[in-house]
């Protein structure tokens, strides 16, 4: 969705910026080789406005298409939720045994990552 916001915004500034100089292909009598092709901003919006109706309406001529992305999208997160779980427990199980005394020494109280220090003599 990211890209497609970029791309938006991108389209939007290169349409108010001013015009680029001709550049059609002239022949060595200076005489133009092809016809300059003509852009008419108002027919490029109707144009996009009308991708814009006919994307948004993919659904609805498409369900079994939709239905197996949709699955699909489900299966991703859940991929990404687990192992991104996994990676979060690797990383506390590596940070915990990186705070053990080296010399094997037993702790008289067990280190937590995420709780704060005990408070000393109120």
């Amino acid at each position: 969705m990211l890209i497609l916001r970029i791309a938006f915004w991108v389209a939007v500034v290169a349409m108010l910026l001013p015009s680029a100089p001709s550049t059609a292909v002239v022949g060595p009598d200076g005489t133009p080789l092809a016809e300059e092709a003509n852009f008419d901003p108002a027919e490029a919006v109707t144009l996009a406005m009308t991708t814009s109706s006919d994307v948004l309406g993919f659904c609805d001529r498409n369900r079994s298409v939709c239905d197996a992305a949709g699955d699909a999208g489900e299966h991703v997160l859940a991929q990404v939720i687990y192992y991104s779980g996994e990676a979060v427990s690797w990383a506390a199980e590596k940070l915990l045994s990186a705070r053990q005394p080296v010399n094997g020494a037993a702790n008289s109280a067990p280190v937590s990552v995420l709780a704060p220090p005990p408070a000393q003599g109120i």
